[in-house]
């Protein structure tokens, strides 16, 4: 628990419970925890994480611990306390273990959000018609997963998904992967940490269209200067500070080239009629409509000029074999389209997916604003960051241009984060990706 009031670092944790079907204790470790990581993806509907305690009362053989165990967890603001974040989840194994002494053991475990075990209970085999959206709810329902369905209305009409004997999640990226909206944008399905019983399946236009959860004046910011005089300034200024960053293995262009994420051509044959639908995938062509999305101010993250465009390379020459009217009734299979141009579409989503993992960024922050009553907490929103520049020019007339550095400055997109909680504060690494680079890096 922290104990310190005043810090955006601050929390407290209202239940910390392991228990287990074979026995009726339930035992409060709130005390024991050392340190608890809980890591959201938007590519995962579900939570995962490490929980590291320390034993001094042998813990492990009073349990009798066979990696089946509960572990309930919740938590608030130590000075706001009406929204409580409560998630419940299944120790997976013991990763390790490490003698302090003679009288007490660091044990870290691995564990998994227990809506995953829910959906491995059984394989599904079963028949599905629906649009994507309502197909994902079925496939929820099917596997009784206690969750509602936060989505977005896809560009599909109804469509037949015949599941081939595979778990609930399995047959969710099938859907996944089937779904656009009806400018071409990908789906994503993902859990999140947030007091809600829900699961979102969301485009990413939808994502970028909705409010960020901060504004441009409330930037996370990463700044030396800000960082000096945090302490002096209130807790809510405090909570917009980035304390470190990181960046790893970006602005990868040649390997988008080569699959084909830029330009390429692509093949489709219907096996049914022989029928074969070609052609070109210019991203070029397509980003305009994320462009729209964003201010005027913003511009492309990729190089159309280099040797005359990325977008008009054909680096890849993709072909790919489909059934249509297989079923008597007209419903097209999951793997057929309505329209010849939404298989364009699917091609586009599948390549926006690659793009915007281009150029990650990893910040840490204080954990204050990530306990809020919202669908999405962090993973799948979009946040404002500001990072100064490595050399500030001096003067009276000083841009908000000149202090920050544009390349990394701006939009982003979160798609990852590992929530800590150690003894004395709550803090989030959160890795996100920009669609757009702000103005001033053309």
């Amino acid at each position: 628990m922290a104990d310190n009031f005043s810090s955006p670092y601050s929390y407290y944790f209202t239940k910390a419970e392991i228990s287990a079907d074979r026995f009726d204790d339930v035992y409060d470790i709130t005390e024991a925890i050392s340190e608890l990581n809980i890591h959201e993806h938007i590519d995962k509907p579900y939570l995962t994480g490490t929980l590291a305690i320390i034993d001094t009362v042998d813990f492990l053989n009073t349990i009798d611990f066979s990696g089946t165990e509960f572990f309930e967890v919740g938590y608030c603001l130590q000075d706001k306390t009406d929204v409580i974040i409560e998630k419940r989840f299944v120790i997976t194994e013991r990763i390790v273990s490490e003698k302090v002494n003679d009288n007490s053991e660091l044990i870290f475990f691995a564990i998994v959000e227990d809506i995953y075990f829910q959906q491995a209970k059984s394989i599904i085999t079963k028949s599905f018609d629906g649009k994507p959206e309502a197909i994902m709810s079925k496939l929820l329902a099917e596997a009784e997963i206690d969750r509602e369905l936060n989505s977005t209305i896809s560009s599909q009409s109804t469509m037949r998904y015949l599941v081939p004997s595979i778990n609930a999640f399995d047959a969710a990226r099938v859907i996944r992967d089937k779904s656009t909206d009806t400018i071409g944008t990908p789906y994503f399905f993902f859990s999140s940490l947030s007091p809600r019983k829900r699961m979102n399946f969301l485009s990413l236009a939808q994502m970028i269209l909705d409010e960020p959860i901060n504004t441009v004046d409330q930037a996370f910011t990463y700044s030396h200067l800000l960082a000096q005089k945090s302490e002096s300034l209130n807790i809510e200024i405090q909570s917009y500070n980035i304390s470190a960053f990181s960046e790893s293995k970006v602005d990868n262009t040649l390997k988008q080239v080569l699959n084909g994420s830029i330009g390429s051509i692509q093949n489709y044959t219907n096996l049914t009629n022989q029928r074969e639908i070609t052609f070109r995938m210019n991203l070029l062509q397509q980003y305009v409509t994320i462009a729209e999305m964003f201010p005027n101010s913003y511009n492309k993250l990729y190089d159309d000029k280099f040797m005359g465009g990325l977008h008009n390379f054909n680096s890849v020459n993709d072909s790919r074999l489909f059934f249509s009217q297989q079923y008597s009734d007209h419903i097209n299979s999951i793997h057929d389209q309505e329209f010849e141009g939404d298989f364009s579409k699917i091609r586009f989503a599948e390549n926006l997916r690659d793009l915007i993992m281009k150029s990650p960024i990893t910040i840490e922050v204080p954990g204050r604003k990530f306990i809020t009553d919202t669908d999405k907490v962090c993973v799948g929103n979009m946040m404002h960051m500001r990072f100064s520049k490595n050399i500030v020019p001096l003067g009276d007339n000083i841009s908000e241009y000149d202090i920050y550095d544009s390349k990394k400055s701006g939009l982003y997109l979160i798609y990852a984060a590992q929530h800590t909680f150690s003894r004395t504060k709550y803090s989030v690494n959160v890795t996100g990706t920009k669609l757009m680079n702000t103005e001033g890096n053309n």
